[in-house]
């Protein structure tokens, strides 16, 4: 009987009652009790010659054969007693010499025991691997130093689509590669058997029956004693995952085409209705009202700006703040420039990129500061008016961009943020509002306005 997974029964294996009668069932498990838990837990022979008289006997089923006498062998596999053998009803008792010959059995029936179960894992080992290698097209192989023999697993037949066994030479198994890929093959198998130089290689291959394949070949070359003795590898079938890579990076560009087509229209559209505002400021006397829209059209260009950035940018989904932000205050420049004696705005950043959900209220910010400091910081005939604008990375993947002037300051009694102008209420809006961020100002000399918000990632 061997022990079965939980420990608690025997499963019997065998059982001849030796002609007597006996009403226990051999397919039902046996508990482990009595006697023969003597013998699992010693891992010996466990013996009673006057089994009938023992108190052994109080542990056997009803309709059990009667028993004069009972000898337990264990099976120990690896210190572990995992069965027994057991003998009853000897004409005469038990010996020493008998429990030597059953236990030196026991033994034997172990390592066969042993032996059956390693090769049963060894078959469904190998039964998995194979079916591993068919699932994932991968084939093994290997290759001779001296004689250039070449020996194949299943799956690298099957790839070919050759039948088993009859693999073609090295030379005519080269030959399967378009001919352009085969020299780097040749060169590749040459270095390893020369060098011991490993391999890892994608080619493209035509098999037996004329389909065109893109593999994949990996080979680790087995030195001794200095010297390349044979080639070991795999070689597997990549078709449907390069497939569907190129599908996949297809898609990618036809999105990225998609998407820079789009930037395109939209700044186009912006500028068309930048140009009808100047169009409709030529036709206005009123000073307020060409102010308002001079601010307007300003708005409408920066927004313009993050779409013509985007458009050239190798990526379509993130901008550099340095050329935004620059591209912005040039443009601001170009309208305001007058009214403070011509300022110049200097920009200094990090290498940071912004997708167009924070890029669109960044630039607007600062398109409203700059607007402010152009037209509020300066006297006329200002000496050296300047105008800063600095973006930084910070710790915590925060971002701070300061815009500051050298200019004549905001008054203290000025409610900034509530009660001035439309432009710096608009500032502090989508900061707050779109940036999840923070605006501070900071007074004289001149005035910095520091905006700190969370990158997205």
């Amino acid at each position: 009987a061997l022990l079965s997974d939980s420990g608690e029964e025997n499963q019997v294996l065998f059982l001849e009652s030796g002609g007597l009668a006996c009403t226990v069932d051999p397919s039902l498990p046996m508990p482990v009790r009595g006697l023969r838990a003597e013998a699992y837990k010693t891992g010996e022979v466990a013996v009673e010659n006057d089994f009938n008289g023992s108190h052994w006997v109080s542990f056997m089923p009803a309709g059990h054969v009667t028993l004069k006498n009972v000898m337990f062998a264990p099976l120990n596999i690896a210190g572990k007693t995992v069965g027994l053998i057991g003998l009853a009803n000897k004409p005469d008792d038990f010996t020493e010499k008998d429990c030597v010959i059953a236990q030196s059995f026991g033994q034997l029936a172990a390592m066969a025991l042993n032996n059956s179960r390693n090769l049963d894992l060894l078959e469904e080992s190998e039964s998995r691997l194979r079916e591993t290698a068919r699932i994932a097209r991968t084939g093994g192989w290997e290759l001779n130093a001296q004689t250039l023999e070449v020996k194949w697993t299943d799956e690298t037949y099957h790839i070919h689509e050759i039948p088993l066994g009859h693999k073609p030479p090295l030379e005519a198994a080269i030959n399967f590669f378009y001919p352009e890929d085969r020299r780097r093959l040749s060169d590749a198998i040459d270095q390893a058997l020369k060098h011991g130089t490993p391999y890892d290689l994608e080619l493209r291959f035509i098999s037996a029956k004329g389909r065109h394949l893109r593999t994949r070949t990996i080979c680790q070359p087995v030195v001794e004693n200095g010297k390349t003795v044979r080639l070991r590898g795999t070689f597997q079938d990549i078709t449907e995952r390069k497939d569907a890579e190129d599908r996949i990076l297809n898609a990618l560009k036809e999105k990225e085409t998609l998407l820079s087509e789009v930037h395109h229209r939209v700044k186009n559209n912006l500028q068309i209705i930048s140009s009808l505002i100047n169009l409709q400021i030529n036709e206005l006397e009123n000073a307020e009202t060409i102010t308002q829209l001079q601010e307007t059209r300003s708005r409408i260009q920066a927004m313009a700006f993050i779409h013509e950035g985007l458009y050239a940018s190798p990526s379509v989904s993130e901008l550099d703040m340095e050329l935004h932000v620059t591209k912005i205050a040039r443009g601001v420049s170009q309208s305001y420039g007058g009214v403070s004696n011509g300022a110049g705005v200097v920009v200094t950043a990090d290498k940071i990129y912004l997708n167009l959900t924070q890029a669109v209220p960044v630039g607007l910010v600062a398109n409203e500061l700059l607007t402010n400091a152009y037209k509020h910081a300066f006297q006329p005939h200002a000496k050296d008016p300047r105008i800063h604008i600095d973006v930084q990375q910070m710790p915590g993947n925060l971002i701070r961009m300061t815009i500051s002037d050298n200019g004549v300051g905001i008054p203290e009694s000025l409610d900034w943020k509530n009660g001035a102008s439309f432009g710096l209420r608009l500032a502090v809006s989508l900061v707050e509002n779109q940036l999840d961020g923070c605006i501070e100002l900071e007074r004289g000399p001149g005035t910095a306005f520091i905006i700190t918000f969370e990158k997205d990632v």
